[in-house]
């Protein structure tokens, strides 16, 4: 261990008691996507505490600040933290006043990324650095809560993606990110996880039909909901062209239901997650579903409005585990460090457009909670593991990086071009966002001739 990793590790245990109050102030005061609004304010301010000036109000809430002043030509490491919660009202710490809870382990990111600053702007370990570090806190990566508050949004003109690193690039904040280092809560995790992941393409799907009395004349009515329920079966017909390896995967449920069981259902809502490998496979299966969706409204004489909506691409897995291995020995020699297969399936998070069109992008885990992610029973059980260890993980990161004239740092740039430029990127999420609308279509009254 050399003398500035020591020094980073003196001081995020020195300020360990702070760190902890932080990440815990978060976790009691979660809030949802893009309405993240204290969360940022208590980043920005601590940051201002430690001599940083952040720019906030990024993609509605997100928080950014440099560590040194920008210079030609040096590179930038990012440690980004996120800022949402999920809506779980029935968690035990649920913010009473949003109903949404931090059972995704996005407070112990946005600590971690604090805990590293107090780190990092030490003089000495700051002059040890040979470039410079973005802390970023970034909004809603919980792409599908609370959809009609982000749309209201985009109709306002304040947003035109749903998901914060996708606005955020969308608005040009991360032109200038080299590396970013990104971080998950694993349950018993303590690793990298530079694996690739499944993308996403979202569907929001209102049929719409008319209403009548289900006994007394539903000849009268066309029935929403028996559309939706079709729409459901349908898709699962969809199922035996998925290939396997291919990861297509799609959940649906549904938004809104009928009324009464007395009234024909004339406005139901569905959507859909609609998952894939790459680029191919993502379009591949959601071609599929719109296939499925518009059926069920031509079978049913529905009308249907299908929003299909820009979601997370596959994360591009970054081939350089050297740097993490000396990260983690130093935090816990004890421990031993996982390595996820490079080709397994991680899930979908929007690391994955990080790492499309911005920059090479690290996923590593630490741990201290148990119960299941985004359910009630998600708890904090070591604090030192879910804040400290985090902290740590992103200051290390960032040295190792840039330590001996950013030597690392260059040779992963080097290495790890994004497939993506960020033009391209903005052009196939644009390309994604798209509107069908199926006229509805009533049987006709063939008796009326039989009336006369």
């Amino acid at each position: 261990m050399d003398a500035i990793e020591k020094r980073i590790l003196e001081i995020i245990d020195q300020r360990a008691e702070d760190i902890i109050a932080f990440g815990d102030d978060i976790w009691y005061h979660a809030e949802l996507g893009f309405q993240e609004f204290r969360t940022a304010e208590k980043v920005a301010e601590a940051l201002r505490g430690l001599g940083l000036d952040p720019k906030t109000g990024l993609a509605i809430t997100g928080v950014k600040a440099y560590l040194k002043p920008k210079a030609e030509g040096e590179l930038n490491v990012c440690l980004m933290g996120e800022m949402d919660a999920l809506p779980i009202p029935n968690h035990p710490d649920a913010n009473p006043e949003t109903g949404a809870a931090h059972a995704c382990g996005h407070n112990a990111q946005i600590t971690g990324v604090i805990g590293a600053a107090m780190a990092l702007t030490d003089p000495e370990v700051r002059a040890a650095l040979g470039g410079n570090v973005t802390f970023f806190g970034v909004p809603n990566e919980e792409m599908s809560t609370d959809m009609p508050y982000k749309k209201k949004l985009r109709d306002e003109g304040k947003l035109h993606f749903f998901g914060g690193k996708q606005q955020l690039i969308y608005e040009r904040q991360m032109d200038d990110l080299d590396i970013v280092v990104g971080h998950h809560i694993m349950p018993g995790e303590f690793g990298s996880g530079n694996t690739t992941s499944s993308g996403i393409i979202e569907k929001d799907v209102k049929y719409i039909g008319r209403s009548a009395h289900t006994s007394g004349n539903p000849d009268l009515g066309i029935d929403a909901q028996m559309a939706a329920v079709l729409a459901m079966h349908n898709v699962d017909c969809q199922r035996e062209g998925f290939k396997e390896g291919r990861w297509q995967r799609v959940h649906g449920n549904f938004v809104k239901v009928g009324t009464a069981h007395n009234v024909v259902a004339d406005d139901v809502r569905l959507e859909f997650g609609v998952r894939g490998k790459t680029l191919a496979d993502m379009k591949d299966a959601a071609w599929r579903v719109q296939r499925a969706l518009e059926a069920a409204a031509i079978a049913t004489g529905c009308g249907a409005e299908i929003e299909t909506i820009a979601g997370y691409l596959p994360v591009v897995p970054l081939d350089e585990d050297s740097v993490t291995d000396v990260v983690f020995g130093l935090i816990d020699p004890t421990k031993k460090v996982k390595h996820w297969p490079k080709e397994e399936d991680g899930g979908t998070c929007d690391y994955g457009d990080v790492s499309s069109c911005v920059a090479p992008t690290y996923q590593l885990y630490t741990n201290g909670t148990e119960g299941n992610g985004h359910s009630p029973d998600y708890r904090i059980v070591d604090k030192t593991q879910y804040y400290i260890n985090t902290a740590k993980m992103f200051a290390l990161m960032a040295y190792e990086l840039l330590k001996d004239n950013a030597k690392k740092a260059k040779e992963v740039v080097a290495n790890n071009k994004p497939p993506m430029t960020i033009e391209e990127y903005i052009a196939f999420q644009d390309s994604c966002m798209t509107t069908d609308y199926i006229e509805m279509k009533p049987v006709p009254d063939y008796r009326k001739d039989e009336k006369k």
